[in-house]
């Protein structure tokens, strides 16, 4: 199961993104009960809007893949509020400044293509 996952700033900054999804990083290492079902998580940036497809330099991406459905349930239905634990790490992602909030979109998986 895979999610697509928009992440909202209130300032194009970069380094303002990089360091929230920095401190994701450390929670995830850190995290005392992570989600099992948690395969991966990409973050990628908009660089330069001018030269791709979208132009909202005040947001970031995370590619996240997951063993099933009901794994991705299972961590939002913990104790704390989205995936992750209740732990000092989790709660400044929470209360980044900065961060507006995101919007989740999930896929399943298709098909690939791996060239010759």
């Amino acid at each position: 199961m895979h999610r697509l996952i928009e992440l909202d700033f209130d300032d194009p900054d970069p380094d303002l993104r990089r360091t929230w999804i920095d401190l994701v990083i450390e929670a995830l290492e850190t995290d005392p009960d992570p989600s099992p079902g948690l395969i991966s998580a990409d973050f990628h940036l908009i660089v330069d809007g001018d030269r791709h497809l979208a132009t909202d330099r005040a947001r970031a991406l995370n590619y996240a893949q997951w063993t099933s459905e009901e794994a991705y349930d299972a961590a939002l239905a913990s104790s704390a509020p989205g995936v992750g634990s209740v732990t000092p790490q989790w709660e400044r992602i929470r209360r980044f400044p900065g961060f507006k909030g995101s919007t989740i979109k999930r896929y399943r998986f298709e098909r690939a293509f791996v060239p010759r």
